[in-house]
């Protein structure tokens, strides 16, 4: 199904007349220290609810590397989020589905910035909520920033945002992985 949305994308461009280079975003992976500490946390298996907003003309939903639009590889961004987030989760033994504790996001901000001919820049920004039987146990916003090298070529700094993002987001659940009420409202 994703392959039949980035494939409709490039033939729009294709049909447009767009000259530009379409870019994916890498696929990511989890932080296992990371997972290795939730492990051993006595947490409660939880279910992940759809990160919001997927509609691809959502601000959050698109990202442009110096005129090259750079595409999720889980077709939106939201869904990218969503996606490594139940990674993490099952990694660390911890997704069910039939869980009555629900974590669920709204994506706030996205972006990566390669105009600077020396630095990139990436900022994102989430409200995670956790719920326990319906009721609320966890509202916050949290937010993840990275700096990296960029350049005065386009292809070097085009592929370090590429590269960058996957960093952004781990960087992102890493700060709602570390933050003490999240996990407390997670305790069994």
């Amino acid at each position: 199904m994703k392959s039949y949305a980035i494939m409709g994308f490039l033939a729009m461009l294709t049909v447009t007349g767009c000259a530009t280079d379409i870019i994916i975003t890498p696929k990511y992976y989890s932080d296992y220290a990371m997972i290795d500490t939730l492990k051993r946390e006595n947490l409660s298996k939880v279910d992940i609810g759809a990160v919001t907003p997927k509609r691809l003309n959502e601000k959050v939903n698109n990202i442009t590397l110096r005129g090259n639009p750079l595409v999720s590889s889980s077709r939106s961004y939201a869904q990218y989020l969503e996606d490594a987030l139940r990674r993490d989760m099952a990694d660390a033994n911890l997704l069910d589905s039939k869980s009555t504790v629900k974590i669920s996001t709204m994506l706030l901000k996205n972006e990566i910035d390669i105009s600077d001919s020396n630095t990139g820049y990436g900022s994102m920004e989430a409200r995670f909520t956790t719920f326990r039987n319906g009721y609320i146990e966890f509202d916050k916003i949290l937010s993840a920033e990275i700096q990296f090298e960029s350049s005065s070529s386009s292809e070097v700094a085009v592929s370090n945002g590429q590269n960058q993002y996957p960093v952004l987001v781990r960087g992102l659940l890493n700060k709602l992985y570390s933050d003490k009420e999240f996990i407390d409202a997670l305790h069994e």
